[in-house]
C-alpha cells in the first residue's frame, strides 16, 4: 500500500508540474533532439514505420511516441501526460527494487526522494528518451533484485528484452551486458549448468528486441547495426583535442540531431575523398577519438578526469534546453532543485555503499552496474541524459543510509565506520558541488535554441527577445550575438544588426559567418571600407 501512495504522489506532482508549465514558451517550443523526434513519431504514425538509412539516434522512444500520437491524434501534451504516469511508475518499481535489496523501510525511502527529484520530474514533462531511461532500469534492478536460482524462463526472458530495451533507448547500455553475464555465473555457480540457460534466455530476450531492429538497418541501409551508427561520432565529440567533456557540435553553431548527422557524413567524406557508408563514417570517427587518445594519453587522462567529475557534479548539464529555465515556471522544480542533485545524492550513496558494504557479496552485482555505466559515460561525454540512469542506482545506496539505524551504530560504539561513511560524503560532497559548469550559460544556450525556433516561425520580434537574454546571461555568447544580427536584419533593422554581428565576430575570430555578414550590412549602408567581398544576405543557422 505505501508504494501505491508513492507513485499518486508521484503522479500528482508531475501533473502539477506539466500544468503549471503549460504556457511558458520553453514549454511551448520543442527543441534540439525532441524536433526530431516528434518528426519521427509523427511520420511513423502516418504510416512510415522502416524510415530511411541506418538509424542514427535511439530508435525505441520514437515508434513509443508514435504510438502515442497515433491514439491521441499528435497530441504533445498527451504524450506528456503518459511520461507522467510512466515516470510515476518507476518510482513504483523501484521503491520495490529497493525493498528487495535491502528492507521495506529503504524502499520507502527510495520511493518518496524519486518521487520528487527535480531531474525525474524535468525529464517526464519534456520530449526525451529519457522518461524511458528511468522505467528500463528500475524495472531492470527489480528485476535482478528478485532473481534466483530458481526463477523460471519467463523471468529470464523479460530480463533480456528489458535490457535490450535498455540498450535500444541507450545505447551504451550495452556494455551492461558484461558484469550481469558474471552476476548468472556467480547466482548459479560455475559448475552448474543453469547459468548456461540462463543466459541464453536473456540473450533471447535481448534479441527479440535488437534482432528486428537489426534486420530492419539491414534492409533499409545496408549495414546490420543492432541499434545505431553514432557510436564512433559521440566517441570523438567525447575525446579529441581541446575536448571539454560535455557536447559540442562537429561544426560551430550545428547542434541539432539532423545537422550533426549531416556534419559527421559530409566532414568524414570530405576528408578522405570518397562516398562513405554509415559504418564508414562511424568508423572514421571513431579513428580520429582513438588517435588522439593514443597520441596524448596524458591530455585523454586530464579530459577522463574532468569527466569523472562532470559525472557527479551538483549540475544538471545540458544540451539543448535546461531544467533551470523550467524551474522559473514550476513551484514543484523551484522548490526542489536547489536541495535534491548529485551533489547530495552522490555523498549520500557514497555512505550507503559504506555501510552495506558488509552485504558485498549479495550486493556486488549493484556496485558492478553502478560502476560499469559510469563507465560508460566518461567514455563519451557527460550530460545530464547520458549520466540519469545512474541516478536509481545511486538512489538505491542513498537510500540505504538514510534509513540506516544510525542511533544503534552509535551505541554500539561504530565509530570507525561512521567515521569513514562520514569522511568520504566530505570528500564527494565537496567534489561534487565545484563550480565546473556555469548554470547561467546553459539557460543562455535554453533562451538561444527559443530565439532559433521562434525565428524559424517567424516571430521575429520574440526571437529578438530570445538572443537578448541569452546575452544577458552570457555576454560572451558568439552565436546569440551573430543570431540576433540575423534577426534585426531579417526585422529591416540593418543599423542595429551592425553591432551585435562585430561582437560576434570579435568574439569567435576563427568563423567566418560573422565577418561575412558584417561586410554585407557595410557594403548595404555603402560603407566602401565594407564593399570587398559584400555578397548575399547572411545566411541564417
Amino acid at each position: 500500500m505505501t508504494t501505491a501512495w508513492i507513485g499518486l504522489a508521484a503522479l500528482g506532482l508531475r501533473l502539477f508540474h506539466l500544468w503549471q508549465t503549460h504556457e511558458q514558451l520553453v514549454s511551448r517550443t520543442l527543441m534540439g533532439d525532441a524536433v526530431a523526434y516528434d518528426a519521427w513519431a509523427r511520420r511513423i504514425a502516418a504510416g512510415d514505420w522502416l524510415g530511411h538509412g541506418v538509424f542514427y539516434q535511439s530508435p525505441l522512444y520514437a515508434y513509443w511516441l508514435a504510438g502515442i500520437y497515433g491514439w491521441s491524434g499528435g497530441s504533445v501534451v498527451a504524450a506528456r501526460i503518459v511520461q507522467a504516469m510512466v515516470g510515476a511508475l518507476s518510482c513504483v518499481v523501484l521503491a520495490r527494487a529497493a525493498e528487495h535489496f535491502f528492507s521495506r523501510r529503504v524502499g520507502w525511502v527510495v520511493g518518496i526522494m524519486m518521487a520528487v527529484y527535480p531531474t525525474a520530474v524535468f525529464f517526464d514533462g519534456v520530449i526525451q528518451k529519457s522518461s524511458l531511461d528511468l522505467l528500463l532500469v528500475s524495472l531492470l534492478l527489480l528485476l535482478v533484485a528478485r532473481a534466483t536460482p530458481e526463477t523460471g524462463i519467463l523471468g529470464w526472458l523479460v530480463t533480456g528484452v528489458t535490457l535490450g530495451a535498455l540498450m535500444l533507448n541507450r545505447e551504451n547500455a550495452l556494455l551492461l551486458v558484461v558484469p550481469l553475464g558474471l552476476w548468472l555465473v556467480g547466482l548459479h555457480g560455475i559448475r552448474s549448468r543453469r547459468w548456461v540457460t540462463a543466459a541464453a534466455l536473456c540473450a533471447l530476450g535481448c534479441t527479440l528486441v535488437l534482432g528486428p531492429v537489426a534486420a530492419r538497418n539491414l534492409r533499409v541501409g545496408g549495414e546490420l547495426f543492432p541499434t545505431t551508427s553514432q557510436f564512433g561520432t559521440n566517441f570523438f565529440i567525447g575525446n579529441h583535442p581541446g575536448a571539454s567533456g560535455r557536447y559540442e557540435p562537429l561544426r560551430w553553431g550545428n547542434g541539432s540531431a539532423e545537422s550533426e548527422q549531416a556534419d559527421a557524413v559530409e566532414l568524414a567524406e570530405k576528408a578522405l575523398g570518397r562516398t562513405l557508408s554509415s559504418g564508414q563514417v562511424s568508423r572514421y570517427w571513431f579513428e580520429r577519438g582513438w588517435s588522439y587518445i593514443r597520441t596524448q594519453p596524458g591530455d585523454w587522462l586530464r579530459l577522463t578526469e574532468r569527466k569523472a567529475l562532470l559525472l557527479v557534479n551538483s549540475a544538471e548539464i545540458s544540451d539543448t534546453e535546461d531544467l533551470y529555465t523550467w524551474a522559473d515556471g514550476s513551484w514543484v522544480l523551484a522548490a526542489t532543485t536547489p536541495i535534491l542533485h548529485l551533489g547530495l545524492l552522490a555523498p549520500l550513496a557514497a555512505v550507503g555503499i559504506i555501510l552495506t558494504w558488509p552485504s558485498l557479496r549479495r550486493l556486488w552485482i549493484l556496485h558492478a552496474l553502478l560502476l560499469t555505466y559510469a563507465g560508460s559515460v566518461v567514455l563519451f561525454f557527460v550530460n545530464a541524459r547520458y549520466r540519469y540512469p545512474l541516478v536509481p542506482m545511486l538512489m538505491l545506496f542513498a537510500g540505504a543510509a538514510i534509513a540506516h539505524p544510525w542511533r544503534q551504530s552509535l551505541s554500539q560504539r561504530r565509530y570507525a565506520q561512521t567515521a569513514a561513511a562520514l569522511a568520504v560524503a566530505v570528500a564527494i560532497g565537496l567534489a561534487s558541488n565545484r563550480r565546473l559548469v556555469d548554470v547561467d550559460a546553459m539557460r543562455a544556450v535554453t533562451a538561444l535554441n527559443l530565439g532559433a525556433y521562434m525565428a524559424e516561425r517567424g516571430e521575429k520580434g520574440v526571437a529578438v527577445k530570445c538572443f537578448s537574454r541569452a546575452i544577458e546571461l552570457k555576454p560572451d555568447f558568439a552565436d546569440a550575438h551573430y543570431n540576433l544580427g540575423l534577426a534585426l536584419v531579417e526585422m529591416g533593422r540593418l543599423e542595429e544588426a551592425a553591432a551585435p554581428f562585430a561582437r560576434a565576430a570579435d568574439l569567435a575570430p576563427d568563423q567566418p559567418k560573422a565577418r561575412r555578414a558584417l561586410r554585407w550590412i557595410q557594403d548595404r549602408r555603402g560603407d566602401a571600407a565594407g564593399r570587398a567581398g559584400a555578397g548575399d544576405a547572411p545566411a541564417t543557422q
